[in-house]
């Protein structure tokens, strides 16, 4: 099997700093369907991950992901005992040789170590069930992104398929099997390997609205630094000015449905149709007056003041 060992994760902490370091190094599972564009994450905000050099001291974890591997162990039990396969734990983090940017840390491995290893296994939790539903004849369908993860996994470890166990709502556990579908292995290693090179030429891939959070937080202003925008950008904000603009419209049409509705309800707090509330118009706590706040009270407003963050405002170019 050509892989290397990255780290022994019993002696580096999963989301620890030098856990993070490691990451970096390469593109791993929970990466992979993301460079792909799908998933929860944008092929940008993979990238700006891998080239930003600094890593928070300390992970702030999520509660879904502290329940997740709270439940690994019971859920991994459970499927051994419906299944009857074994899983063997490898809490390693590995590449594979032939593709160094290609890492891996599987959640266990199926088959006999002495001989021959042939399967991943993965355990998960989940709230959604409608993510791993079932078939006709009981099989159960993977979600896309964790199947593009079970084939990265494969790829990197050269074995024949992937088990999964999903917990969905604490409540039932469904079991799948995927086989290794080589030609989306092939289009996987490739769209991986571009995307690497990006990433060591600090290449940028292209960016959506879904990457604002990620741009606002990448840089911190050069005080009076300005950049000549290309030609395609003064159109594009002339679309943009049309889009605002249109937005505004639909907004004024929406505030005239609210408008009637709130002349026609008056003082009553719910509106109904056929029986079944449709609005509600009731009291809610005042909002806190930080202007007020800080004028009266500016030592303690000060300790509540937020980081600084940099506004966006493009001028509308109509002409």
């Amino acid at each position: 099997m050509p892989i290397e060992i990255l780290a022994d994760l019993t002696q580096v902490k999963p989301s620890s700093p030098e856990w993070l370091k490691l990451r970096k190094q390469g593109i791993g599972g929970s990466d992979a369907a993301a460079v792909c564009g799908i998933g929860r994450r944008t092929p940008y905000q993979v990238w700006a991950d891998k080239v930003n050099p600094n890593v928070p001291e300390e992970l702030e974890e999520p509660e879904y992901m502290r329940w997740g591997k709270l439940l690994e162990e019971p859920v991994r039990q459970e499927f051994e005992q419906r299944t009857g396969i074994e899983v063997h734990r490898f809490p390693r983090m590995v590449r594979n040789s032939d593709y160094p940017f290609m890492l891996a840390n599987v959640d266990g491995l199926i088959g006999d170590p002495a001989v021959k290893l042939t399967a991943v296994y993965e355990g998960k939790t989940t709230r959604l069930a409608n993510q791993w539903t079932m078939n006709d004849d009981g099989s159960v369908n993977v979600p896309l992104d964790y199947v593009v993860q079970g084939m990265h996994y494969l790829a990197v470890l050269e074995l024949e398929r992937v088990f999964y166990a999903c917990l969905i709502g604490g409540q039932e556990l469904r079991i799948a099997e995927v086989e290794l579908n080589p030609n989306l292995v092939a289009d996987l290693i490739e769209i991986e390997d571009g995307f690497w090179r990006k990433v060591i030429e600090q290449e940028p891939p292209e960016v959506t609205g879904a990457d604002v959070a990620t741009l606002r937080a990448r840089w911190q202003p050069t005080p009076e630094k300005r950049v000549e925008l290309p030609g395609t950008f003064a159109t594009a904000l002339k679309v943009r000015a049309q889009h605002k603009a249109n937005i505004k419209s639909l907004e004024k049409l929406v505030d005239d449905i609210d408008a009637e509705i709130m002349a026609f309800m008056g003082d009553a707090e719910e509106a109904t149709v056929n029986g079944k509330v449709v609005v509600t118009w009731k009291e809610t706590a005042g909002r806190l007056k930080g202007k007020e706040l800080e004028a009266a009270y500016p030592e303690i407003a000060a300790q509540f003041k937020g980081a600084p963050s940099r506004r966006f405002t493009p001028k509308e170019i109509t002409e």
